[in-house]
């Protein structure tokens, strides 16, 4: 896994970041990444990484406050996010991002049957 200084990349615990510095843990024997909002992640952390921010998307995320239910990526490069059936993102419209890992985290469960 090449990543590179300026990639984003969608870890496990921090959603998609992109990444600042990279420096190699001798004792870990693995790649430490500093990320833009100050924290770093191990390497085995990196879920995915990319130079365009629209290929770290999945399902079920949140862009621009919209739930994404489809993703449609061409040979070209070109990828389209869809959510509320065929409404369109493409990657320039792309303001903020919550991934479902993320929401996850933050959300309550209320017990049924309580």
């Amino acid at each position: 896994m090449e990543i590179k200084v300026g990639e984003y990349v969608r870890t496990r615990s921090q959603g998609i970041k992109k990444v600042k510095k990279i420096e190699y843990d001798i004792d870990a024997k693995e790649n430490y990444y500093y990320l833009d909002s100050c924290f770093g992640e191990w390497e085995h952390q990196v879920v995915k990484h990319s130079k365009n921010i629209i290929d770290s998307i999945e399902i079920g995320d949140y862009v621009n406050g919209f739930l994404i239910e489809y993703i449609e990526r061409f040979k070209d490069g070109s990828t389209y996010l869809y959510y509320k059936g065929n409404a369109t993102f493409v990657d320039y419209q792309i303001k903020t991002i919550v991934t479902k890992e993320q929401f996850e985290l933050v959300e309550y469960k209320i017990e049924e049957g309580k």
